[in-house]
């Protein structure tokens, strides 16, 4: 089944509060109409002390991303035009789809899940290739991160393919998934209540990210399909 990842950004100017409004008044309803729909999310940012590192040329800024499950790319890119009309921006991508940890979803549809996720989209580190870049997310970790961090549920993306020229190369998005936005926020407990568990990690993610151009933050999800 493929599925698409459509990160929306908004211009400067907009405060974060208006743009989701427009995602969630104006652009969902938009998105819950494609053909072919197997599942549909919506995560919007959530501003504050991990607000998103990023600004588009143009002055565009993160303000939240679709992950569409089961429409064709056609009908995903007919959207774009959209999108825009609403004076908002986008990037888009093709990914390959892996959730080596899951939640049990027991809220109805439309409504903000419990909890909060820690969305980050990377870059492999200079010089490493694919295969070894794949390798190191997935088989180690992956593995290291659902052992340290108190996740609730780990969304792991493979980018395919950019669906715009402007979209960033990134070679990965992930979500991490937690039961409480504090679980995010507060360092002892986003490294499982162990200072030296943040070396751990950080030596492990140098290995295979390239930090620097690392895009990270924090959004809430809301599940729609």
């Amino acid at each position: 089944m493929p599925r698409f990842l459509i990160p929306i950004l908004r211009p400067a100017e907009l405060e974060n509060g208006a743009a989701t409004e427009l995602i969630d008044e104006r652009l969902t309803p938009l998105v819950k109409n494609l053909n072919g729909l197997e599942k549909l999310s919506v995560e919007r940012q959530i501003e504050g002390p991990m607000t998103f590192n990023t600004k588009r040329e143009g002055g565009f800024v993160f303000a939240g991303m679709f992950t569409i499950d089961g429409s064709s790319r056609q009908d995903v890119e007919a959207l774009f035009r959209e999108i825009r009309r609403l004076g908002l921006e986008l990037y888009g991508y093709e990914v390959a789809a892996d959730l080596p940890l899951d939640y049990e979803q027991t809220w109805p549809l439309g409504v903000d899940s419990p909890g909060a996720r820690q969305l980050s989209f990377l870059r492999k580190k200079p010089g490493l290739d694919d295969d070894r870049f794949i390798h190191h997310w997935y088989q180690v970790h992956g593995p290291l991160a659902m052992k340290i961090h108190p996740l609730y549920r780990y969304d792991r993306n493979r980018v395919l393919e950019r669906l715009t020229q402007e979209s960033p190369d990134f070679q990965g998005i992930v979500g991490l998934h937690f039961r409480q936005l504090e679980d995010i926020t507060e360092p002892i407990r986003l490294y499982g209540g162990d200072p030296a568990n943040m070396k751990i990690i950080m030596d492990d993610v140098q290995q295979f990210i390239d930090l620097p151009t690392m895009m990270i933050g924090v959004t809430r999800e809301r599940l729609l399909v």
